[in-house]
């Protein structure tokens, strides 16, 4: 299925990227700042917040992908209602399937915790100073910014939800204009929009 390509495609470069500073050669990091850095991942919470954000982008991603097939399917004019209501059916069972397959594969494959302790360690020793890395621990070992560890993921939630929630309207007009040029290119009349309600 076409969408299932896409959404896996999508996957794919989601975990390249992630894994692709990897690449670099790490150069030997003093013993006092890799322990800064340690502590501030755990201080940070690292491990947990990544999996957390992990399964929220995941979430996302989903359902973007499921609504873009969706409106593909609507828009579609060579298809008849009973046809549409099909195809729908079936790949909500796929997806769900898909998604699920997709989980287990990445927690069997896939050590995000690890690997995102590995970056980190890899920019913060890049951007920061030692002392700035004693800041940066004493800041997050704070009450403050205790906060900001706790309510991190939240943060990122809401913020991608309201991002999503502003593009994807935005998104969905530039495929049903591109959908109108392609159909106008091959001939074919396009079918009148239609409005959710």
């Amino acid at each position: 299925m076409v969408a299932a390509r896409i959404l896996c495609q999508g996957l794919i470069f989601v975990v390249f990227v992630s894994i692709a500073p990897l690449a670099h050669a790490q150069r030997a990091i003093p013993p006092e700042k890799l322990a800064l850095i340690r502590q501030l991942n755990e201080t940070l919470q690292a491990r947990n917040n990544a999996a957390q954000i992990s399964e929220m982008m995941s979430n996302l991603l989903w359902q973007s992908t499921e609504q873009g097939f969706e409106e593909a399917v609507a828009l579609d004019p060579n298809l008849t209602p009973t046809q549409k209501k099909q195809i729908m059916e079936r790949f909500a069972a796929e997806l769900d399937a898909t998604r699920q397959q997709m989980r287990e594969l990445l927690k069997q494959r896939v050590d995000l915790g690890t690997i995102v302790e590995e970056v980190s360690t890899e920019v913060y020793d890049e951007l920061f100073t030692t002392e700035e890395l004693k800041a940066l621990v004493d800041f997050y070992r704070s009450p403050v910014g205790q906060k900001v560890v706790a309510l991190t993921p939240r943060m990122f939630a809401e913020a991608a939800q309201k991002t999503q929630a502003k593009v994807w309207p935005r998104v969905q007009e530039m495929l049903r204009e591109l959908l109108a040029e392609r159909l106008k290119h091959y001939g074919i009349k396009q079918p009148p929009v239609r409005t959710r309600g």
